[in-house]
């Protein structure tokens, strides 16, 4: 079914084309032959075949994040934020292998909003592919969908993702004081637990424990659990017989309180604190957290043990970094009536040496019956290593009490994915990829918490890394362009790569591996080239422009343009003019990155222009023939003549400096003959004193063995 329009032109519907093949049609040209106004039959007047290779387009494919998970998990007091991905399959005739992704041409749309429908908010971030939305816009236990359409410009199909968001407060924070989770105490003793710096992570930092009178919406709840000990082991359980008495003396605070009786010798008592949110648990959601410690009575007239440190905070310790554990001993006293209790601490896993534990540490003590001693134990920097558990021992008598620290581990187990293996320098789209990384987070410990970044990098000359701007917190980066790999080894076109695999403190791993990216028709950069992907990269996205400016950074400063100076500085302001528009859409979460990749837009403009200036000043320094030193027979320009030319030399140069065109702030000119340094130096006005003429501080000159004092007269300006 062919439509013929007024002019001639003819167009076929695209439904004639089916599926993916290079079909041949024979189109035949027909008209009427009218003479005198009368026209006879439809002649035809000439066929010939066509040979039409169709085009197909897939609909977008659409990802949220890495596109495997529909439900994401937030707190309140978290800024969500998701990233969009999309690309289109194109297929040229009906051979597999033109079969490629398209990513340019594409138009983000979000939408967001409750399940239960009236509540819809907007992205607060300036890039299209990301939804943000900041903590505190969204309500807690509520759930929100998540709808990314992409379209696409050429086509008009369009593709979706949705994910569903769960919101839920933060974990309610109980802390108790004493920290340990056993504690050895004589019949009849009594103790306070302190549970006051429990809090609310949802709550203001200035409120956050809300226990003021008519706000307080933290519930503590105490409970007891006893048990009958026979050889050291649990019989049974009462929930009626505590053998401790509890009496609340403040909100978040209990006394403890042993009793005297016989029968309560040799049990063990499990006291439970619940922090509960009152408002939550009111309005249907039991939002709680607990916190136990085991009390164990004896007959024996012993030290009381105290940990005052948080040992929630010994788990994942930085073995770079000195840990500190206080504890304090009081009530010491010997079976039999001795005068004093010797207490100290002791560890299997470290020896105590010069080396290991800090001079402020107490190791050992003997401490009277009266009185209440501190004993902190301070382990130095470096003296534990990473992925080890270590037992600290505190003994007073027969009362001991341990405290267990664990040190963090770098990721490890995991491995970098290129695909494809090979291909041409600024044309193969590259996917690098970060396979199967773990982290040694604890069972006790939020996985969101802990999670792990990941670095992309590549250098052309095995010495220089470069970044690949990437969104925060993706294990892959897509659609990468790379320069050559032969930059600076003739013989191999093999790019070294490189991952950094960071956890939530700090430590991180390096994975090598190299993909081989021959030079091809784009690998030795000139500035149509440059130009060209620069506007190509500017049609997608602004982490596209970023992504495109470091590769072609990497190049060109690893030598790679065929560009005169004169270029190699236009190609300069190409480039920063891009990154600079860049970031006007670019998020937050990837501002570093981004001003990285500025940083280093700005350093080649400066090279490139200092270049050029040396060159543009060589070239003016070469018309003085000044006499070689040594040469007395050596003729060259006359004195005022040499020095007038170069004035001139100087003149230009320090206009290169003083013009802004770069940031340098030192240019430098050598021949044979002559050397010419023009610095730019700042310094601060003189102190005045009455009719004394006084000087600027001595200003070294750079290149020179000689020194200025400038002298400024009292009463001048400037």
């Amino acid at each position: 079914s062919m439509q013929q329009s007024a002019t001639g032109v003819t167009s076929l519907h695209r439904s004639v084309f089916v599926g993916n093949n290079t079909d041949t049609f024979s189109f035949g040209l027909t008209g009427s032959l009218c003479r005198m106004a009368q026209c006879s039959n439809v002649t035809t007047v000439v066929t010939w075949p066509s040979v039409v290779t169709v085009t197909k387009y897939s609909a977008p494919v659409v990802r949220i994040d890495d596109g495997t998970s529909a439900i994401v998990n937030v707190t309140t007091q978290e800024d969500l934020v998701l990233r969009g991905s999309a690309f289109v399959y194109v297929y040229v005739g009906g051979d597999s292998s033109s079969v490629s992704m398209r990513q340019s041409q594409l138009q983000y749309s979000w939408q967001f909003m409750s399940v239960s429908g009236g509540t819809t908010l907007s992205s607060t971030s300036s890039n299209p592919q990301i939804l943000r939305i900041a903590r505190g816009a969204l309500s807690q236990w509520t759930r929100y969908n998540a709808t990314l359409t992409v379209t696409d410009l050429v086509t008009g199909y369009t593709g979706h993702q949705v994910v569903y968001i769960n919101v839920a407060p933060p974990s309610l924070v109980v802390k108790l004081v004493p920290s340990q989770r056993e504690i050895v105490v004589t019949t009849g003793e009594s103790f306070e637990l302190d549970a006051t710096g429990s809090f609310d992570p949802a709550t203001t930092t200035s409120n956050r424990r809300r226990l003021t009178s008519g706000s307080a919406w933290l519930l503590y709840q105490w409970s007891c659990v006893s048990y009958l000990l026979v050889g050291g082991r649990r019989m049974s359980s009462s929930t009626t017989d505590c053998a401790v008495n509890m009496t609340k003396t403040a909100t978040g605070k209990v006394l403890v309180e042993t009793s005297p009786d016989f029968l309560s010798v040799n049990t063990s008592s499990v006291v439970t604190l619940t922090l509960r949110d009152d408002i939550a648990y009111q309005s249907g959601y039991d939002r709680y957290s607990s916190r136990s410690v085991t009390i164990t009575m004896t007959s024996q007239p012993v030290a009381s043990i105290r940990i005052l440190s948080d040992v929630a905070s010994f788990v994942r310790v930085v073995p770079s970094a000195a840990v500190t554990i206080l504890a304090a001993v009081s009530n010491a006293r010997q079976p039999g009536g001795g005068p004093n209790t010797t207490c100290k601490w002791f560890s299997s896993t470290l020896p105590f040496t010069a080396t290991t534990v800090s001079a402020s540490s107490l190791i050992q003590a003997s401490i009277a019956p009266s009185k209440s001693v501190h004993m902190p134990l301070v382990i130095r920097a470096g003296a534990l290593v990473a992925a080890g558990h270590y037992t600290f021992r505190l003994t007073c008598g027969s009362v001991w009490t341990e405290v267990s620290v664990s040190t963090n581990q770098a990721p490890y187990g995991g491995s970098m994915a290129v695909t494809p293996s090979t291909g041409l320098a600024f044309e193969t789209s590259f996917v690098f990829s970060a396979v199967g990384w773990t982290d040694d987070i604890s069972a006790q410990e939020d996985p969101s918490s802990f999670a792990l970044t990941y670095t992309f990098q590549y250098s052309p000359t095995n010495a220089q890394w470069t970044t690949i701007p990437n969104f925060a917190g993706l294990t892959y980066v897509d659609d990468v362009v790379l320069p050559s790999g032969g930059l600076q080894n003739t013989t191999s076109a093999m790019l070294p790569l490189r991952l950094l695999v960071a956890d939530a403190v700090g430590a991180s791993t390096v994975f090598h591996t190299s993909v081989e990216v021959t030079a091809g028709g784009k690998g030795n950069v000139t500035l149509s080239t440059l130009q060209g992907l620069v506007a190509n990269a500017s049609s997608v996205s602004s982490l596209r422009v970023q992504q495109m400016v470091a590769a072609l950074l990497a190049s060109v400063s690893a030598g790679s343009p065929s560009m005169s100076l004169t270029s190699q500085v236009t190609a300069a302001n190409t480039l920063l003019r891009a990154v600079n528009a860049s970031l006007l859409t670019t998020d937050s979460a990837e501002s570093i990155q981004a001003n990285q990749v500025l940083a280093d837009a700005i350093a080649y403009q400066t090279a490139a222009t200092v270049a050029l200036t040396q060159a543009q000043a060589k070239e003016k320094l070469a018309a003085l023939f000044a006499p070689k030193p040594g040469n007395a027979s050596s003729t060259g320009s006359s004195t005022s003549s040499l020095v007038s030319q170069t004035s001139n030399v100087l003149s230009f140069l320090s206009d290169a400096l003083l013009s802004g065109a770069s940031a340098a702030s030192s240019i430098s000119v050598v021949t044979d003959t002559v050397r010419i340094s023009v610095s730019v130096l700042s310094f601060s006005n003189a102190t005045q004193t009455n009719g004394t003429v006084a000087f600027l501080p001595t200003i070294a000159v750079p290149d020179s063995k000689s020194s200025i004092a400038i002298a400024q007269t009292a009463g001048a300006a400037g």
